[in-house]
């Protein structure tokens, strides 16, 4: 029996005998740039969903009983983003899950009304009021350069990844990082790439420019593809270039350093907050959360192979180290 959700928050919330088992909750999850196959073939097989699927699951919510997924992916083209809104709105999903600020404005504007979870919006709240809730996480760029600055006292030219979707364009650096940076001796350029073809060249540009340290942003592949993974880190190690990334995880891969909110804990939280909206929670109610620390990695091998040494007080700020 499937109740109207206005229902179902009725008895939850009123002591009623009705459980969560005895309806199927649809969730609609919109990915910016996971291949639909990869999506359609098993989202466990990635970190971030792994933990969202396994959070939703102590929550009471499991997959083939009462949660049915639904998940469309935009594979890199964010223009697609008003389309797959609009297909999960006819599919009559009782809240939908977006991974940035893209999704969640389009989600937002013409989801009729469904609830939107962001997973992590930076810089900007998801909006209370507007139908979405979700974490808020400063992106904390020039942290991540002065920890790259300690490591590489002699850097300079700093070159800047950034990753551009299809018909999207925004500033890596904003005019508070770059007087930050400025104050720090370090003259950045920011070099754009779409594809990994795009960014064997940005690298060849930046040894060019006389780059001797590097920022890589984070994208969708990044997170979640290996081969992804796998290509950046092989960049910077042919190369010999110290970068610094905003993902923690990779420095288990053999990335020099990792700076940035906990993905465990967001997608943790991501869970909870689908948890209280299908049991009848508005996201006006829910006020939107930070993320309760950051985590820095380092890989004491790369440092070694690059010939840093690393200081104390960045050794002091270290959560978990690799060799």
């Amino acid at each position: 029996m499937r109740l109207p959700i206005a229902l179902l928050a009725t008895v939850l919330f009123t002591g009623g005998s009705v459980e969560a088992a005895e309806r199927v909750a649809r969730v609609g999850l919109i990915w910016n740039s996971l291949p639909q196959a990869e999506v359609d073939r098993d989202l466990s097989r990635f970190f971030g969903p792994a933990i969202l699927i396994d959070g939703l699951r102590k929550h009471g919510w499991i997959q083939g009983q009462n949660l049915e997924l639904v998940s469309l992916s935009a594979e890199g083209r964010y223009e697609r983003f008003p389309d797959i809104v609009d297909r999960m709105a006819a599919m009559r999903v009782d809240v939908m899950v977006v991974f940035g600020s893209d999704s969640a404005k389009v989600a937002r504007e013409q989801g009729r009304g469904i609830p939107v979870v962001d997973t992590v919006a930076f810089n900007e709240a998801p909006g209370r009021g507007g139908g979405i809730v979700g974490m808020v996480v400063q992106n904390p760029v020039g942290k991540r350069i002065e920890l790259l600055k300690q490591l590489v006292p002699s850097a300079r030219r700093v070159a800047f990844f950034a990753h551009r979707p299809q018909g999207k364009s925004w500033p890596v650096i904003g005019d508070d990082v770059r007087a930050q940076i400025a104050q720090l001796g370090i003259t950045p350029r920011v070099l754009y790439f779409t594809s990994m073809a795009q960014l064997d060249g940005a690298f060849d540009e930046a040894m060019r420019w006389g780059a001797n340290a590097a920022y890589m942003s984070g994208f969708p592949k990044l997170y979640w593809e290996r081969d992804t993974q796998e290509h950046v880190l092989r960049l910077a190690a042919r190369h010999r270039l110290p970068v610094v990334y905003e993902l923690p995880e990779l420095a288990a891969r053999g990335a020099l350093i990792g700076f940035g909110p906990d993905v465990r804990t967001t997608h943790e939280r991501a869970a909870y907050f689908i948890d209280r909206i299908l049991r009848g929670a508005r996201p006006e109610d829910l006020p939107a959360e930070q993320p309760s620390g950051f985590v820095l990695t380092l890989n004491r091998t790369t440092a070694r192979e690059l010939g840093l040494d690393v200081p104390p007080a960045v050794l002091l700020q270290v959560n978990e180290a690799f060799d």
